[in-house]
């Protein structure tokens, strides 16, 4: 059983995590969209290699090592045989040193203990989601993506004061055109995640369904991003 907390954003960086236990999907699923994490759960290794196998945009898996019929061990071989950079981390009720060296040796980046802290899954997250932006961007042979990503960060503070105040003032008109104008300052550049979530935002503007808390708790997770030392990193790859 495949299930992905937001269905719009499928080509948004996603978190993939693999455990047979259902209440994994319960604890994390409300967190993981609270944070802006795209993320699907999958109940066994074998569904965890029929994602990868495919085309995806998985920056990073956490997986449980104790699961029925295929373990954490026997996926990420053959993770490995597919990806061997994708970033994996183990996923155990108890680990000693001696399980992390092990664990590392299999393949795996780290291991986390359950309960899964959700500021951990979002810390991993950031990390492996950002160098895959920087990696992206450093091999890039589009000088001008460093221009667009630049002129974006420098105007987004503007962009998202004015969709700020219209909000406050309940000015649907503006909110159009600051949506618009945030969509169109972040056009062309490595942020896909960010164009799709505007693109959800104009969508429920539309329908009449936007929730100003839900577009308030984005515009800080914006700014708090693009304030981020590794994103900054993103600014200055082609300097």
């Amino acid at each position: 059983m495949l299930i992905n907390t937001n269905e719009c954003k499928e080509h948004s960086p996603t978190l993939l995590i693999v455990d047979d236990e259902e209440i994994q999907e319960i604890l994390l699923k409300a967190p993981l969209k609270r944070n802006f994490i795209n993320c699907i759960f999958t109940r066994s290794g074998q569904e965890c290699i029929e994602i990868l196998s495919k085309p995806n945009n998985i920056v990073l898996v956490l997986l449980d090592l104790l699961m029925p019929k295929m373990d954490g061990f026997t996926t990420i071989e053959k993770i490995r045989k597919l990806n061997r950079e994708l970033p994996v981390i183990a996923v155990s009720a108890s680990a000693s040193s001696k399980d992390i060296e092990f664990a590392r040796g299999y393949g795996f980046n780290d291991i986390l203990l359950k309960p899964i802290n959700i500021n951990e899954i979002c810390k991993q997250f950031e990390l492996y989601s950002n160098q895959k932006t920087i990696n992206e961007i450093q091999t890039s042979q589009n000088p001008n993506e460093n221009y667009h990503l630049k002129y974006f960060i420098e105007h987004m503070e503007q962009s998202r004061e004015d969709l700020e105040v219209s909000l406050i003032k309940n000015d649907i008109e503006k909110m159009k055109g600051s949506l618009h104008k945030l969509r169109e300052n972040n056009l062309c550049t490595k942020v896909s995640f960010i164009s799709l979530q505007i693109e959800a935002f104009q969508s429920d503007l539309l329908n009449g369904t936007l929730k100003k808390a839900k577009i308030l708790d984005f515009l800080d997770f914006l700014k708090n991003f693009l304030e981020r030392p590794c994103n900054k990193i993103c600014v200055t790859a082609y300097h």
